[in-house]
């Protein structure tokens, strides 16, 4: 799931660096309600926290990121590369875990063919 693109609200394009608005980033896709659960996870605004935007929060809305009480400079200064771990961290989590389920499945498709067989 990758950000291919992001808005900073017109009315802060040429304005005031310090306000904080927030700014929506569209994704490539959708994003799966386990991603956005994992993006809008508590554990992420503790992240963030530690980095040193704890004002900041993300949420998604289908095929968008909402940056929520930024503002460019903050995005500049690091935010942005902040958020981009976030979401490889995300998209590594949810890869692991669908690699865990076909595991899990297969072993259950194996478990069950040796049943069958013995049982004949």
């Amino acid at each position: 799931m990758g950000v291919i693109s992001a808005t900073v609200p017109h009315e802060h394009r040429a304005g005031s660096r310090s306000a904080r608005y927030t700014v929506a980033a569209r994704f490539s896709r959708s994003a799966s309600a386990w991603e956005r659960a994992l993006i809008e996870h508590p554990r992420v605004q503790t992240i963030l926290a530690e980095q040193g935007y704890g004002s900041v929060r993300l949420k998604v809305l289908d095929r968008r990121l909402l940056i929520e009480n930024t503002n460019v400079q903050m995005l500049e200064r690091g935010l942005a590369a902040a958020i981009a771990e976030i979401l490889a961290a995300v998209d590594r989590e949810v890869a692991a875990g669908r690699a865990r389920s076909l595991r899990e499945a297969q072993q259950r498709r194996a478990a069950q063919s040796q049943r069958s067989v013995v049982g004949e």
